[in-house]
């Protein structure tokens, strides 16, 4: 018996039966014979146009990307020219860090920012040595009797001293605890500043008056005139005014004075017996890291204070062992004590402030005891020039870390 052939032509698979029945039919025609159907040109028209869809999505999403990195790249500043425009970038709203850092030019830059700005953190060698040996050599003069030297980096922290125990007559460098209170006085009563004192002498003024041998500033205020206390505070300080630093005591009273001192846990007698030695170049030194690192006076505030002291017009000592167009914040005194009214028994020669080396702020007092007031500034100025010419060879040595990445 013949067999029947059960193939069925391709011309006329297309038009057999309904959907459901083709595909019956589809798939039992490539079971059996492995026909594969034809791909309809739709379906294939269908596939190229969602294969090319996704690709220009991609394309766009990538491009749209590049952009915006370009855009927001070139808009941020290069590192190098943040670093040599620091000062110009108090306009830059969207860099907080560096618009705080150029805000203040004396007050420690740590405290304006969170970043750690680590330039010049090494530690210094100490130079302990070099201060000893030149003590011991200019007390080998009868005239000098005392030398006291106290050092401290102020970017880490580091200090040494030189007999730094030893006790003094603070005499004019009583001025700065008493720049502290008047600002923290000015802090509680915003219009203090404004406040108009009528100078009208004292015995003080009348006894310097009586006695030239005593080499001190004598006030430079007319009789009767009033002034506010903002040049009250300028007199004081730039001048070394005693006349207007007796004016700003009286004013704002002994009890704010007693406050201040048990806050800061000093005892500085504002009224102490003119002989009497109550002050270590050790202990001196907090009032200056207070106004430094604006840990008792508002930021603002601390720097009004540092930038008053930093037109002292004493010249001599650390003033003048410095570079010029190095910034020191500085305050010097001096005491005379009187054997008779024609003899003086001994005199005493102080000298303390910051030095903004870049990058390596240093803060140095050096007190000294003796009869020869010229030998004693020489003295002041030797010790101050050898703690600068060490800071500054050994900076210079140091491997310098990049600020802006520090801040990143």
């Amino acid at each position: 018996m013949q067999k029947t052939n059960t193939s069925i032509p391709n011309h006329r698979l297309r038009h057999v039966g309904n959907n459901s029945t083709k595909l019956s039919m589809d798939k039992n025609i490539k079971q059996n014979t492995g026909y594969k159907p034809d791909i309809k040109p739709v379906q294939k028209k269908n596939k190229n146009l969602q294969f090319r869809s996704v690709l220009m999505f991609l394309t766009i999403g990538i491009i749209m990307g590049w952009s915006i990195n370009f855009v927001f790249v070139s808009k941020t500043p290069h590192k190098h020219s943040i670093l040599n425009n620091l000062k110009e970038n108090k306009t830059i709203k969207n860099h907080s860090v560096f618009r705080e850092i150029s805000e203040y030019d004396f007050i420690n830059p740590y405290v304006q920012t969170s970043v750690y700005d680590a330039i010049y953190h090494q530690e210094l060698s100490i130079f302990k040595h070099l201060i000893e040996e030149y003590c011991a050599t200019a007390k080998k003069d009868k005239s000098i009797s005392q030398i006291s030297f106290y050092f401290r980096d102020l970017t880490n922290g580091q200090w040494f001293g030189v007999n730094e125990k030893e006790k003094f007559i603070p005499a004019s460098l009583t001025k700065v605890p008493i720049l502290i209170a008047v600002f923290q006085k000015a802090e509680q009563d915003t219009s203090y500043f404004n406040k108009r004192i009528t100078y009208k002498g004292s015995f003080t003024e009348t006894y310097l008056a009586q006695h030239p041998e005593i080499d001190d500033i004598r006030t430079t205020m007319k009789l009767n005139e009033s002034y506010t206390v903002e040049e009250l505070v300028n007199l004081m300080i730039t001048k070394s005014d005693n006349e207007a630093a007796l004016l700003l005591y009286e004013d704002f009273g002994m009890d704010h004075w007693n406050s201040l001192q048990k806050l800061l846990g000093n005892d500085v007698p504002i009224d102490a017996p003119v002989a009497s030695n109550i002050l270590t170049v050790k202990s001196y030194s907090s009032f200056f890291r207070i106004l430094y690192n604006a840990s008792l006076l508002s930021r603002e505030n601390s720097e009004k204070a540092l930038e008053i002291l930093s037109r002292a017009e004493y010249n001599k000592g650390i003033r003048m062992a410095v570079p010029s167009n190095l910034r020191v914040c500085h305050k010097y005194g001096e005491r005379d004590t009187l054997l008779s009214p024609t003899e003086i028994q001994i005199r005493q020669l102080h000298h303390a402030g910051i030095i903004y080396y870049p990058g390596k702020t240093f803060f140095i007092c050096v007190m000294t005891k003796g009869s020869d007031k010229k030998k004693m500034e020489n003295i002041i100025y030797d010790i101050a020039k050898m703690a600068y010419q060490q800071v500054d060879k050994q900076v210079k040595s140091f491997k310098k870390p990049i600020l802006f990445n520090d801040i990143n």
